[in-house]
């Protein structure tokens, strides 16, 4: 029998697939590690275990994207408020200058980048149950 793959085990009651969840990303996870029950059967389990290993891969990726993004994010906000102090925050505008256009440039884009992980995260069933629902009378059909 060849070697199982890595995150594969056998046990006294069959095979288990376990990875243990990198510590950055555990709060995103909420678990210390991921076992799954692959069964008897040692083809189906190297097989299944092979399967779960791309799939936490890709998982763990995307939470590193968001968890990315939302540094990228924080770290553009503290950099703003620390260039800006309190009061010249809100001062209204008189003129179009370079350092307008770049930061309404890089606000549009910090907007298009936050919408587009949005729509590709989708909707969960209960979000786009949400979304269909009427939300006056007068769209209800008569």
């Amino acid at each position: 029998m060849p070697a199982l793959p890595s995150n594969c085990y056998r046990t006294s009651h069959g095979y288990i697939f376990r990875i243990v969840v990198p510590e950055f990303l555990r709060s995103a996870v909420g678990k210390r590690e991921i076992k799954k029950s692959l069964g008897n059967d040692y083809r189906e389990a190297v097989s299944q275990a092979r399967l779960l290993a791309l799939q936490v891969d890709k998982q763990f990726s995307e939470l590193r994207e968001q968890q990315l993004q939302q540094r990228q994010a924080t770290e553009s906000l503290d950099a703003y408020m620390e260039v800006k102090p309190g009061k010249r925050r809100l001062e209204p505008i008189t003129k179009v200058t370079p350092e307008l256009v770049a930061g309404i440039k890089s606000l549009w884009l910090a907007g298009l980048e936050a919408d587009l992980s949005w729509r590709k995260q989708g909707l969960d069933d209960a979000d786009y149950d949400e979304t269909s629902r009427p939300t006056s009378p007068k769209c209800r059909k008569a």
